[in-house]
């Protein structure tokens, strides 16, 4: 027999805290799935994209796609070649010259500044004609 101080207890379905949490942890699961998948998949589209273009999509495409020519030269060694035989300017050739003295390009070219560029640039004929 049940007393009238006595709550009933109610036999149905009761939302507690650890249901949110769980309903919460699903949505974010499915969310990230569904993510993985549809970026998965565009992923692939621009992968096929890319080969029907006819551009490496592997590393192993992307070394052969990148191979030079039999009996190309490498332009890096010509590079480095000119670069080391690059002569910087003397002390006196300094001042005469544009861009790496106080002379400016738009100043009037005298006598000393062209004698200063040509032995300047003859010196570095060699590093000009490698360029």
């Amino acid at each position: 027999m049940m007393s009238e101080d006595q709550p009933e207890k109610k036999r149905g379905f009761e939302l507690r805290g650890w249901h949110v949490l769980v309903g919460i942890l699903a949505v974010f699961v499915l969310l990230f799935v569904r993510f993985r998948v549809f970026s998965h998949s565009a992923l692939e589209r621009k992968i096929a994209e890319l080969r029907a273009k006819g551009y490496p999509t592997t590393f192993e495409e992307l070394e052969k796609y990148n191979q030079l020519p039999q009996g190309t030269p490498n332009a890096a060694e010509i590079y480095l070649t000119a670069f080391e035989s690059y002569q910087t300017p003397f002390e006196d050739e300094k001042n005469l010259l544009p861009y790496i003295g106080p002379i400016k390009p738009d100043d009037p070219i005298t006598p000393e500044i062209k004698a200063a560029m040509n032995k300047f640039l003859s010196r570095n004929f060699k590093t000009l004609e490698l360029l």
